[in-house]
């Protein structure tokens, strides 16, 4: 289930076609994934694939006004359209930023168990796409450390604390003080 690049484009629906501005608006989404992410993504409908994107931008407004439970409800049916859309990759680069507002909403409303789960998701799709990407595996791996440290489960809170540590030293966009700070919460929770 690996991703390609492709020259294919998806159409809008067949009666009819798609506005340049849909087409430009649909190649700025792709842009923001990796290249080799995007031929599932280039051969779904693109005023469908639209449709449904507008949910994930929805939640992140309702994010930006704290009014998590309408991100949440609007994260879920984007989730849950693009799965239908993409059936056989349902861990597509493309849904971890949806599971990482997701995983965010659940934990302001208290949902940590839930958010860890997310968590752990968003890591495995990321580790399995863009497993160089140290800096931002880092910080998740720092923010399930948190959903754990809250819920007191030690054990996971350090697990991930450590992991957080040693994929972050090879990042060379986190400062020294990340890292610092880091070990400095390891020793407290050892």
């Amino acid at each position: 289930m690996g991703c390609c690049e492709s020259s294919q484009s998806g159409s809008g629906s067949s009666s009819s076609p798609v506005s340049s501005e849909e087409s430009t608006v649909f190649e700025q989404i792709l842009s923001s994934i990796p290249a080799h992410c995007r031929k599932h993504l280039r051969s779904l409908p693109i005023r469908r694939f639209l449709d449904v994107y507008e949910f994930h931008l929805a939640a992140m407004r309702h994010v930006i006004r704290k009014e998590y439970l309408l991100a949440a409800f609007s994260e879920i049916i984007a989730i849950q359209e693009l799965k239908l859309m993409l059936p056989r990759h349902k861990d597509h680069f493309i849904f971890a930023d949806m599971y990482r507002v997701l995983c965010a909403c659940y934990f302001e409303i208290g949902n940590l168990e839930r958010a860890g789960e997310l968590g752990e998701i968003i890591v495995a799709i990321m580790l399995k796409h863009t497993p160089i990407d140290y800096t931002y595996i880092s910080l998740q791996y720092y923010r399930l450390s948190e959903a754990y440290m809250v819920r007191e489960k030690w054990q996971k809170t350090e697990e991930y604390i450590v992991k957080a540590i040693e994929i972050g030293r090879f990042s060379n966009e986190l400062p020294p003080t990340f890292i610092q700070g880091l070990e400095a919460c390891l020793v407290m929770v050892r």
